[in-house]
């Protein structure tokens, strides 16, 4: 037994669902401009003080914080998993805040 394929006749794609291919269009664009999957974020400490949203600069405390939400905190630019904190040689003195308290 043999089976003979063939196209249609007509035009290309005619008779195709067209959401379908709008939709898979529409993906591909969307993910085109997103940034890889593998993009780091790399924050950089740049004072020694501890603090969290009240004063100039990327503390520690503000770019952990912001690495575990993903958000920027303070002047820490957040960003996606995963991240690097840069942190500058120097002495950190952070103390334990009340409960809640980040």
């Amino acid at each position: 037994m043999s089976v003979r394929l063939s196209a249609p006749r007509g035009r290309v794609g005619e008779g195709l669902p067209r959401a379908p291919i709008l939709i898979v269009l529409t993906l591909v664009a969307a993910l085109a401009g997103a940034p890889p999957a593998s993009a780091a974020t790399t924050l950089v400490v740049d004072t020694t003080t501890d603090g969290y949203g009240n004063g100039p600069g990327c503390t520690l405390r503000e770019a952990i914080v912001s690495s575990n939400v993903d958000l920027p905190i303070d002047y820490c630019d957040g960003g996606s998993d995963p991240t690097t904190i840069r942190v500058p040689a120097g002495r950190f003195r952070l103390s334990v805040g009340p409960a809640g308290d980040n």
